[in-house]
């Protein structure tokens, strides 16, 4: 194997490492604050169309690079979650924005949510409880 195939190897390893990252990484955040939370399979079309892309924009630069691998691995992870991003992004028809992370205030308004939800369900329960006590 020539230096040429490893760093093809390696753009394809850091492509496919920067469109899964970019896609998984976000469902598993929004997983963590609501466990029933479905995965979205429009944003696997989008991770595969972002990547075809990337490799395409990608492969002949690092072909001719005459670079380190980490390098390499380094820059294709960048390209193709930037690329995976702006997809989803337009794709849903929000522009170019970066990775949205939940904040405090946001994760409040879920939990204040969920707990009146439970505390209507618990009044429910009560008045229930009154009138076959009455």
């Amino acid at each position: 194997m020539n230096s040429e195939d490893v760093r093809i190897l390696v753009a394809i390893l850091g492509i496919a490492i920067g469109t899964s990252g970019r896609t998984l990484l976000p469902y598993f955040q929004k997983l963590s604050d609501n466990p029933d939370v479905a995965f979205n399979w429009r944003y696997v079309l989008t991770a595969l169309f972002s990547a075809g892309i990337t490799a395409l924009i990608v492969l002949p630069l690092f072909t001719t690079m005459e670079t380190v691998w980490y390098k390499i691995l380094i820059a294709a992870v960048t390209f193709a979650w930037a690329s995976n991003d702006i997809m989803n992004n337009y794709s849903k028809g929000k522009g170019t924005t970066t990775i949205k992370i939940a904040t405090k205030t946001e994760l409040a308004e879920n939990k204040i949510k969920k707990l009146e939800e439970k505390i209507s369900e618990i009044k429910s329960d009560l008045i229930i409880k009154e009138d076959k006590v009455e």
